[in-house]
C-alpha cells in the first residue's frame, strides 16, 4: 500500500512538471507569434503606406501640376511657358 501511495505521488508530480513545462512553452511560442505577427503588420503597412503615397503623387502629378527639371512643382496652366 505505501508503495502505491509513493507511485501516485510520483505520478502526480510527473504531471505537474508537465502541466508547468507546457504552459510556460505555451507562453513562449505565444510570444514569438505575437512578434512575427507584428512585425510582418508593420512591414505590411509600410509597403502599403509607400504605395498610396506613390499613387497620390502620380494623381497629383497627373491633375494639377508637372514636376519641372529644378524639381519645382508648377502649375498645369504654366507647362506651355
Amino acid at each position: 500500500m505505501d508503495y502505491l501511495i509513493l507511485i501516485v505521488g510520483l505520478l502526480l508530480l510527473a504531471l505537474l512538471i508537465l502541466l508547468w513545462k507546457y504552459a510556460e512553452l505555451k507562453g513562449r511560442i505565444e510570444q514569438r507569434a505575437r512578434q512575427i505577427f507584428e512585425e510582418w503588420q508593420e512591414r505590411e503597412l509600410e509597403i502599403i503606406s509607400k504605395r498610396r503615397a506613390e499613387i497620390l503623387l502620380h494623381v497629383v502629378q497627373q491633375t494639377f501640376c508637372v514636376i519641372s527639371p529644378d524639381h519645382e512643382l508648377k502649375p498645369q496652366s504654366q507647362q506651355a511657358k
